[in-house]
């Protein structure tokens, strides 16, 4: 059977700039992306120490965007690593060079040498409020001195008055966030959407939630960005009942 990939709108409910990087790889591929953030973001007052940490990890491009007077203060610091690609760019275009995992999440950062050995170092998180813990308290059972820096926190978006529009005959759902999976399900609650939709979550964590949130159809994005992410929408979508997520 030939499966026509226009048939398939997807739901992209993260923020910009990543929500358009998402939509234009899936459009790439055929598929229709529906653009409904869910979320917004706004900065937070950090208080910074000091010390200039040995080791700096960035965990978002929003960190980098609402952590300018950190990362100006701190750009000689030794050590500077990011999450991922994109992030690892919006540190170049600040003039900051770090350097990164290859599976671009808290597992993958646990595995780069500096991160592996830092018993006695100084290592800071650029992060937004209510981080996964397990970097933090990984890091701190090697003995490094661990200290998270929040610096912007996620929202529900105000105004969705006309989102329900746009959520018919959508075929899959990609949520980037805890925080973003509770809007959606409250929003999906309203119309009384089937818990089988086909989730898409971007980490383990989001997964779980989305467990106990009582969805049933769940896939782990490895890929957030990219051509990667979008043959795996593409696969899934064409194979609607492989690749199901369990835990």
């Amino acid at each position: 059977m030939t499966v026509k990939s226009n048939a398939f709108r997807v739901l992209v409910t993260r923020t910009e700039p990543g929500a358009s990087r998402q939509a234009d790889a899936l459009a790439a591929k055929g598929l229709q992306p529906v653009k409904l953030p869910l979320i917004e973001v706004e900065p937070v007052a950090c208080s910074l120490g000091m010390d200039v940490p040995e080791v700096v990890v960035v965990l978002s491009a929003h960190a980098v965007r609402h952590g300018a007077d950190v990362i100006a203060r701190w750009g000689e610091a030794p050590v500077w690593l990011a999450v991922g690609k994109v992030t690892a760019r919006a540190l170049a275009q600040r003039g900051v060079h770090a350097g990164g995992p290859e599976r671009e999440s808290s597992e993958g950062l646990l595995e780069v040498p500096e991160l592996v050995r830092c018993a006695g170092r100084k290592v800071a998180i650029l992060c937004g409020e209510s981080p996964r813990p397990l970097l933090r308290e990984t890091l701190q059972e090697r003995g490094a001195e661990v200290t998270e820096y929040h610096l912007y926190r996620r929202l529900p978006v105000k105004d969705i008055s006309d989102y329900h529009e746009h959520l018919s005959d959508v075929s899959a759902v990609i949520v980037s966030s805890v925080e973003g999976l509770h809007a959606f399900a409250d929003l999906w609650s309203t119309l009384q959407g089937s818990k089988s939709v086909m989730l898409c979550a971007s980490s383990v964590r989001i997964a779980r939630a989305a467990v106990s949130g009582g969805f049933e159809n769940l896939r782990l994005l490895e890929a957030q960005t990219g051509a990667a992410m979008a043959d795996a929408m593409l696969d899934w979508l064409s194979r609607p009942h492989e690749g199901i997520w369990h835990e």
